[in-house]
């Protein structure tokens, strides 16, 4: 696409291609489906219409899918006019009576018999969403589309391959069959080629970047996870190591009279490899209460809908595994270490304070830090990132800009009605309909035609069909020329471009220029353009804008806008315009989205990870700071009579503050070296994956070192205080 060797990958497939795979390939494939994409349809029975998304789908999904039947059969799809419903929708519309055999309509138009009713998928289900499944038949009636169609790429193909066969040989067989149902000038411009995507991978290796397999955002949140809480892990355990052979002075006696009274290096190291296991299998116990105390806080920030498997015991086997695990590498140390000492240095108070000790420790210490930073400045860079994209200009205004569908034929042909009289109400400054929502790039094509273009370069662009008023009602920003008019009668064969259209056709003065574009309806079409808007930011705010052409009709079209009125209150506007909305059309629900909240979903993936982040980036903090401040009462502990000494030679408070606190302030420091680096090469990787992205400044790595130095300063600095107020008296009395 767009003149260059770029490949574009997409699940959409023209519908003709399923009858093709069934026949022609039918020693490769044992089964296949096609499935219309989520579809949303008014779904009525008596009063009660409710909007809801569903799927259209050839009578033998639902037993290639093995759906599970709570009424009915999942061959209830054979005829035409038949519909499955979830068990969540018939309640809704029957209560506690049964829906087999009942009577519902779609969009107050077609009448459908309930020929059973299915279990509702759950959440991690590819079909998740839909609350009915119908006919495809039905589709292509109520749309007036061609089921033979090599032209609209609108369906999901879904297959299952013979036992006899390989994945490979069944992907390979169709690979080149799309060419062979297309010109000779496209099947070598485009070289489309299929292949089959296993069920396996659906969700976390479906994104693919110029036709290659890379690592999705699902993926990489679970690696993302995965590995902060692995850090979180070794984080403890390396705490359990310093603060057991920190703490080893107060138990050399205990292990002088153990070893004097007889036991062994063994038994000795039995026993702290057992208070080691006994700590780790209490957190292991704590864990899984606090798990389910914050799992119900996870799914909302990760939008996911998990629970605790109490009843798997793979669960259980594998968590009491990895617990007993932690907590033979937590306590090898400490249990070698303690019970290493020999029972006379042990009694005499000398088994401790040699300095090789103190060096695993710092090394150990400078490792939190190291960690603790790194996910401050990968926390830091996210928000930014993220401030960053919503910052930027989009061409259009989200304030009080509201879409209502139109769900198919339901509200068409009163569009003039509905503007008139919500204009009337007050409630609405501008309405305006278009063939596709602001928060998508969908409709794209080729094919378009201008002065000065080069024949072999044909870009895609985003193809929008809109009325008069949609400029004035989005807001857009013109950047040259005019919007369309009602006072110009020819304005039917004007076009609109965006800034990166006009760019990519290389055009320096646009306003007057043609455009020609080749349809098979109505042949050659010829187009001015009278405009150039900012362009539209549709779909990912991170990444750049899609070149579009804005073009005007007099037809019906799914989506309507509303400009609420500014000067009257947000829920004060909405209720009038729901009057007019039920008094127009009593059978429809009244929904309607928020332009902005519509947008800034968009941002959800990279708020969940910024959340989390900030969260283990605490919790990582606050196991650091525990370790520090056990450190901190040990070093201050083995130095209260040097302490002593310096205070009745004159050393002031502060002195002695800062002698205790230096050790602390090099290791942050010393980490600072190891961490910025690291961060910077894996913050740069992950920007990398971003067309819009923002620059990382000197000022995140500082403000995430200065967080640090001051969060240990804090936690250093009671002991250490503590330490350099005591009396002398007090430590010096007995010397």
């Amino acid at each position: 696409s767009n003149g260059q060797d770029e490949r574009f990958t997409s699940t959409s497939h023209p519908t003709a291609i399923g009858q093709v795979m069934r026949n022609k390939y039918n020693n490769y494939f044992q089964e296949v489906v096609m499935v219309r994409k989520p579809e949303g349809m008014i779904v009525s029975f008596g009063d009660r219409h409710f909007s809801e998304l569903g799927n259209f789908m050839q009578p033998e999904a639902p037993e290639l899918f093995t759906i599970e039947m709570l009424e009915g059969s999942r061959a209830g799809l054979v005829d035409v006019n038949s519909v499955l419903l979830a068990e969540s929708l018939a309640k809704k519309l029957f209560g506690n009576t049964s829906a087999l055999g009942q009577t519902v309509t779609f969009n107050g138009q077609v009448a459908v018999a309930v020929t059973g009713v299915y279990k509702d998928f759950p959440r991690n289900s590819h079909f998740w969403q839909s609350t009915y499944l119908s006919s495809l038949d039905l589709y292509f009636d109520l749309n007036g589309a061609d089921p033979n169609t090599w032209e609209n790429y609108n369906m999901n193909v879904y297959a299952r391959i013979m036992p006899s066969t390989t994945f490979e040989l069944a992907s390979n067989a169709i690979k080149y069959e799309l060419r062979d149902h297309m010109s000779e000038e496209d099947a070598v411009r485009k070289e489309p080629e299929l292949f089959l995507h296993p069920m396996n991978k659906w969700h976390l290796y479906s994104e693919f970047d110029n036709g290659i397999s890379v690592t999705s955002q699902q993926l990489k949140f679970v690696w993302i996870n995965s590995l902060i809480g692995l850090f979180v892990l070794l984080l403890a355990g390396i705490n359990f190591v310093n603060l057991s052979t920190a703490r080893s002075e107060r138990r050399a006696k205990e292990i002088g009279v153990r070893k004097s009274l007889g036991s062994s290096r063994t038994q000795l190291f039995y026993q702290f490899m057992s208070e080691s296991l006994l700590i780790s299998m209490a957190g292991f116990t704590l864990a899984v209460g606090m798990l389910y105390l914050l799992l119900p806080w996870f799914n909302e920030v990760a939008d996911k809908d998990l629970s605790i498997p109490i009843w798997n015991y793979q669960f259980w086997l594998l968590g009491i595994a990895f617990t007993l695990l932690i907590g033979l590498l937590a306590g090898s140390y400490p249990s070698f270490y303690l019970s290493a000492f020999k029972p006379v240095h042990s009694l005499k108070g000398t088994a401790t304070a040699r300095k090789n000790t103190i060096t695993p420790r710092r090394i150990l210490i400078g490792f939190q830090f190291t960690i603790s930073i790194t996910l401050i400045i990968g926390t830091l860079m996210i928000f930014q990132h993220i401030k960053h994209a919503q910052d930027r200009p989009i061409g259009y205004s989200q304030d009080g800009l509201v879409v209502l569908p139109k769900y198919f034929q339901v509200l068409y042909g009163r569009y003039e009605i509905f503007r008139s009289e919500l204009k009337e109400s007050g409630a609405v400054l501008e309405v305006a309909h278009s063939d596709y929502p602001l928060t998508n790039s969908r409709g794209n094509n080729n094919g378009f035609n201008w002065d000065g273009k080069d024949p072999a370069f044909d870009p895609h662009f985003n193809t929008v069909h809109v009325n008069h008023e949609y400029g004035k009602t989005i807001d857009w920003d013109i950047v040259t020329g005019r919007d369309f008019s009602r006072e110009r009668g020819n304005d039917q064969e004007s076009v609109v471009i965006t800034e990166s259209a006009q760019k990519i056709m290389n055009l320096d003065d646009p306003i007057g220029q043609q455009i020609t574009y080749q349809t098979e309806e109505d042949g050659l079409l010829t187009f001015t353009v009278v405009g150039v808007v900012k362009d539209l930011v549709k779909d990912s705010p991170f990444q750049s804008t899609m070149p579009a052409i804005l073009f005007l009709t007099d037809a019906e079209l799914p989506w309507l806008f509303l400009r609420l009125n500014p000067d009257l209150a947000i829920d004060e506007a909405l209720a009038k315009v729901g009057q007019v909305f039920k008094r127009l059309s009593p059978g429809t629900p009244f929904e309607f989205v928020f332009m902005d909240e519509e947008y800034q979903a968009k941002f959800r993936a990279e708020l969940q990870i910024g959340q989390l982040a900030t969260f283990f980036a605490i919790l990582t903090i606050l196991i650091s700071c525990l370790g520090v401040f056990g450190l901190a009462t040990y070093f201050a502990e083995r130095r209260t009579k040097e302490i002593g000494v310096r205070r009745i030679m004159g050393a002031t408070t502060f002195q002695l503050w800062s002698l205790l606190s230096k050790d602390f302030i090099v290791l942050v420091l010393c980490s600072c070296v190891v961490a910025v680096p690291l961060a910077w090469h894996f913050l740069n990787s992950w920007l990398a994956g971003y067309e819009y992205r923002t620059a990382m400044q000197w000022w995140d790595f500082a403000i995430a070192i200065l967080i640090t130095l001051c969060v240990t300063l804090c936690t250093v600095s009671y002991q250490t205080i503590k330490a350099a107020m005591t009396n002398p008296a007090d430590t010096l009395r007995f010397e």
